[in-house]
C-alpha cells in the first residue's frame, strides 16, 4: 500500500483520540457520581472560555470534561481528513467517516443536557413534545449522552483496528470453519450483552441523580437485571476465551478477549463494592473520595470492555472467511 506511512499518521491520531475519549468517559462518570453535571449553566458551540476558567470542587470536573470533548472533536475531524486524503481503501474511508457525525452529536447532546436545565423555553418545549416531567427528561438526555460516548469509543476502537499495520498488510484471513464461525458469534453476543448491561447501569446511576427523593420508575428491577447480565457477561467472556483458542495466533481477536478476562472480574468486583458501600442507593459522592474513584472506575472499566470486544468483533467480522486483500 503506497500510502502506508501516512496511513500510520491517521492511525496514531485515532489512537490518541481513543485514549482521550476513554479519559473523557471517566471524567463524565466522575461528574455524574458527584452530581456536578449542572454546576455551570453556560454552554455554546464556540465558547472556549471554560478552558481557562478557575474552578474547584465538582465544577472543576465538569469544565475539564467539556474541554476534553472540544479537543476530541477537533482531533476526530483532523484524523478523518487524514484518512480521506492518505488512505486508498474505500471501505475504511466510509467507516472512519462515521466518527465525525458521532462526535458532533455527542457534543450537541452534552450541550442539550445543560440547556434542559438552564434554558426554560427549550425545557418547556421538550417536556411538551415528549410528555416527560423535568426529571424524566433530564435523565433520558443524560443516559443518551453518556452511552453515546461509550459507543463512540467502540467505533474509535474499530477504526484503529482497520488502520493498524497488520490490517493494512492484508495477511489476516482466517478459514471459515464451524469453529471460527462460533468464535465470531460468541464475540458478537458478548458485545451485545455488554451493550445492554451498560445501558441498564446508566439507568441505575442517573435514576438516583434525577429522583433524589424517590426511586426512579422500575429502578430495582433494572438493577436486578443489570446484576444478572453482569454474570452472563462473565460467562460469555470466559466462553469467548475458550472459543478464541481456535484462532490463538490472530492477535487482533485473541488478545482483547484475553485482557477482557481480567477486566470482567474487576468489573464485577467494582460493581459489588459500589453496591455494598451504598446499600444499592447510589448517592452523591464527594469529589476525590474513594466512593467517587471506585464508581468512576466501574463505569470506565465497562466502557473499556465494550471497546475491547468492538475491536475483536471487527477483526472477526472482516477476516473470518475473507480473502487476503490489503484493499479490504
Amino acid at each position: 500500500m503506497k500510502s502506508a506511512p501516512r496511513t500510520r499518521l491517521a492511525f496514531w491520531l485515532f489512537a490518541i483520540t481513543t485514549v482521550l475519549t476513554f479519559l473523557m468517559i471517566a471524567l463524565g462518570a466522575s461528574v455524574t457520581t458527584i452530581e456536578a453535571a449542572d454546576s455551570d449553566p453556560e454552554w455554546s458551540l464556540f465558547n472556549f472560555s471554560y478552558w481557562f476558567q478557575e474552578a474547584a470542587g465538582g465544577r472543576w470536573y465538569e469544565l475539564r470534561h467539556r474541554a476534553f470533548g472540544t479537543l476530541i472533536g477537533a482531533l476526530t475531524i483532523v484524523a478523518w481528513i487524514c484518512v480521506l486524503v492518505f488512505d486508498n481503501r474505500p471501505r475504511v474511508k466510509r467507516f472512519a467517516t462515521w466518527t465525525v457525525p458521532l462526535v458532533i452529536v455527542q457534543g450537541l447532546l452534552g450541550g442539550l443536557r445543560i440547556h434542559v436545565v438552564s434554558n426554560q423555553g427549550l425545557k418547556d418545549m421538550l417536556m411538551s413534545w415528549t410528555g416527560l416531567d423535568h426529571s424524566g427528561l433530564r435523565m433520558v438526555v443524560a443516559i443518551v449522552h453518556g452511552f453515546a460516548g461509550q459507543l463512540f469509543l467502540a467505533v474509535l476502537a474499530m477504526t484503529c483496528a482497520m488502520l493498524s499495520q497488520r490490517w493494512v498488510r492484508g495477511d489476516n484471513a482466517i478459514e471459515e470453519t464451524r469453529d471460527t464461525i462460533k468464535v465470531r458469534k460468541v464475540v458478537a453476543t458478548t458485545f451485545v450483552l455488554l451493550f445492554v448491561m451498560l445501558l441498564l447501569g446508566a439507568y441505575v446511576r442517573h435514576g438516583r441523580v434525577f429522583w433524589p427523593n424517590a426511586s426512579a420508575p422500575g429502578r430495582s428491577a433494572v438493577l436486578g437485571i443489570h446484576m444478572a447480565l453482569a454474570f452472563a457477561v462473565l460467562f460469555h467472556v470466559f466462553f469467548a476465551r475458550l472459543r478464541v483458542g481456535k484462532v490463538e495466533s490472530h492477535r487482533g481477536i485473541s488478545r482483547p478477549v484475553a485482557v477482557a478476562q481480567f477486566l470482567v472480574l474487576l468489573q464485577i468486583l467494582l460493581g459489588f463494592v459500589a453496591w455494598a458501600t451504598t446499600r444499592g442507593d447510589v448517592e452523591a459522592a464527594a469529589p476525590g473520595s474513594w466512593p467517587m474513584i471506585l464508581r468512576t472506575a466501574h463505569v470506565a472499566n465497562g466502557a473499556l470492555l465494550l471497546a475491547l470486544f468492538a475491536y475483536s468483533w471487527i477483526w472477526c467480522r472482516e477476516w473470518i472467511g475473507a480473502k487476503d486483500e490489503a484493499s479490504s
